[in-house]
């Protein structure tokens, strides 16, 4: 696609202003170029008949939509049943009620179901009081004939120790969701990886008075029990970590019991900063040391007193490594920042009856903590490749408002996702009030992938 010389487009996911030499302001949009040797501008699909465009002007094409009949396992046909679809934009949630805008439909009383042309479909979801269905679009029967199967139920206690505990909220997922440890020193974050499916499945529910949960429906399968736990940041925000505890396995029409903690023993120490006089929030977790090979890694949460007296309960016999971080984020939302961190290994040895109230003292952690940029410090040094071969500096703008974008938006989306967003971006900054601040667009591009659809969207 030839890029215009009269239009700009520039997309960022993280956007960071900084503040250089004297120079003082806030710049929140994206901004247009006053030098139009360094504008570029991805030209939009132009719609077809018969197509539909949607509220980012992506042209959909329209396909015949599924049709077919719902059934019990013994082939009786189920009425007002729910049947859901999810698309490349639209998803389903299994445990929630039906997306806003996606497709749904319900079976008549012979269990029959159609629905209208529309985009294409990724999977087929089927929810009823007498059980659920999901079927991949490569997948659909031939005949149509869906099969639901009965749920299943998990019931459950959370302890720590001996006691039960109240009002804490405990999460069930499916097994379509992988979580890797992260290779990086400076994150201890674990990361998600989805499944390639619209469909997810995941509900919350709190303990009540003696500890007790239940999950009423659950579709049949492999699923993971977590806790969740609050988790406070330097800058005020609270979020919720999820710290998995346990895979199990239910069938169709049956009930598992599960209990969650009440077993190990505590751990006890101190953190305490480096030679920092800064005054930081913690928060910590504790994980396997062969996380690195498990699916889903069991994590235990730290509590950590603002003296620095950590504490986590019922660790089991094995290796660990505690992991403890101080981090922040602007309250309006964005990245998390890693400010500090640290860490520590310690082995639990074996428990004579497998529990034990006596704490193993792992000793004192030191968190060190991390060079990085604070709102309105001086810009550090920085320089570019342009696409001309030269070099572009940070420094060639001082005493100017100068905006920076840092993104890997070139490594998850195509040319005309590109596009879309360049769109949305200019007019959303066109609203504003001035523009005329420098912009030049720089963009790494390594692998071969992105390197071909910059040089498309550079010529």
């Amino acid at each position: 696609m030839a890029a215009s010389k009269q239009q700009t487009a520039v997309i960022g996911a993280i956007v960071a202003v900084l503040l250089i030499g004297v120079t003082t302001g806030v710049v929140i949009h994206q901004l247009r170029s006053r030098d139009q040797s360094e504008v570029v501008v991805v030209q939009s699909a132009v719609p077809q008949p018969g197509d539909v465009v949607d509220t980012a002007r992506r042209t959909v094409p329209q396909v015949p939509g599924p049709s077919g009949t719902v059934v019990t396992g013994d082939g009786k046909p189920v009425a007002s049943a729910e049947v859901l679809l999810a698309t490349a934009r639209t998803y389903v949630q299994v445990y929630s009620p039906a997306r806003s805008g996606g497709p749904s439909v319900r079976s008549d009383k012979d269990g029959r179901f159609a629905f209208p042309a529309g985009e294409e479909w990724t999977d087929l979801v089927v929810r009823h009081t007498q059980g659920f269905a999901h079927v991949r679009s490569g997948a659909m029967p031939k005949d149509g004939r869906i099969v639901i199967q009965p749920w299943a139920r998990v019931e459950g206690t959370l302890r720590v120790g001996d006691k039960p505990l109240a009002d804490q909220q405990v999460s069930l997922r499916d097994e379509g969701m992988n979580v890797v440890p992260t290779t990086n020193p400076s994150n201890t974050m674990q990361i998600p990886v989805y499944a390639p499916s619209n469909v997810l499945y995941s509900q919350t529910v709190r303990t009540d008075e003696n500890g007790q949960f239940v999950f009423a429906r659950v579709a049949p399968g492999t699923s993971i029990l977590a806790r969740l736990a609050p988790r406070n940041l330097q800058s005020g925000v609270q979020m919720s970590h999820v710290h998995y505890a346990k895979m199990i396995e239910t069938t169709p029409g049956q009930t598992v019991q599960v209990e969650l903690g009440g077993t190990g023993r505590p751990v006890v120490g101190k953190v305490v900063l480096d030679d920092s006089s800064e005054k930081l929030t913690f928060f910590g977790s504790v994980r396997s040391a062969a996380a690195a090979v498990t699916r889903y890694p069991i994590t235990y949460p730290v509590d950590i007193s603002p003296d620095g007296s950590l504490r986590a309960d019922d660790i089991p016999t094995g290796e660990y490594q505690l992991d403890v971080s101080s981090d922040t984020m602007d309250p309006g939302g964005g990245a998390i920042e890693t400010l500090a961190q640290g860490s520590l290994n310690f082995t639990i040895p074996e428990i004579p009856g497998g529990r034990s109230d006596e704490p193993l003292d792992v000793g004192t952690l030191t968190v060190h903590v991390r060079p990085h940029v604070k709102i309105g410090a001086p810009a550090p040094a920085l320089e570019a490749r342009k696409p001309d071969g030269s070099t572009l500096k940070l420094s060639d703008y001082r005493g100017k408002h100068v905006l920076l974008m840092f993104t890997e938006n070139a490594r998850r989306y195509g040319s005309e996702e590109w596009g879309r967003r360049a769109e949305r971006s200019e007019h959303s900054w066109r609203k504003g009030a001035d523009r005329q601040v420098p912009l030049p667009a720089v963009r790494d591009l390594r692998d071969g992938d992105t390197q071909r659809m910059g040089a498309d969207l550079l010529e």
